[in-house]
């Protein structure tokens, strides 16, 4: 079982898992997310079965006079069948590492009020609630912004 950058013979399985988990976006722009953000995408398999994957994009901004740069965690998710077994976390730790030793300096992602599994997930790996937000998890939905900013000391458990 390992973490990697999404290969060209994963993108099938991930899209199977995608559209099993998901019905609000569509397909085709989860494909060209895919091809676009090839680089922050990360899929962790087992066995060569795709059991996992998380997109990230990120945006560069100036703020005091630096460039500074933001992952957004995009698309995530666990295969149901596999959930309770530690792939979330190892995933989430493997990506966010990567996202350090790539110089982003903060991660955020939205994640919707009632998804009390996911928000547990999230703040196990450090990420804290910053913001409540509408419409950003589907229209009407209540949302959480959530963040983990570099330049403070996270803790994150490696297993």
């Amino acid at each position: 079982m390992y973490v990697d950058n999404i290969s060209g013979e994963m993108l099938s399985k991930v899209i199977r898992l995608y559209n099993d988990n998901f019905i609000e976006i569509n397909e085709k722009r989860f494909s060209r997310y895919i091809h676009l953000f090839n680089k922050t995408t990360y899929v962790y398999t087992d066995h060569n079965e795709v059991k996992g994957y998380c997109l990230y994009f990120i945006t560069p901004s100036i703020s005091s006079g630096r460039l500074k740069k933001t992952a957004t965690l995009y698309s995530f998710t666990v295969d149901a069948r596999c959930r309770g077994q530690g792939i979330g976390v190892r995933l989430l730790q493997k990506s966010i590492l990567e996202m350090r030793l790539n110089s982003i300096d903060s991660i955020i992602l939205y994640v919707a009020k009632d998804n009390e599994a996911a928000i547990n997930l999230y703040q196990k790996v450090g990420f804290e609630i910053t913001e409540e937000r509408r419409d950003i998890c589907g229209l009407g939905k209540e949302c959480y912004k959530m963040e983990i900013a570099f330049d403070e000391d996270i803790k994150m458990i490696f297993y």
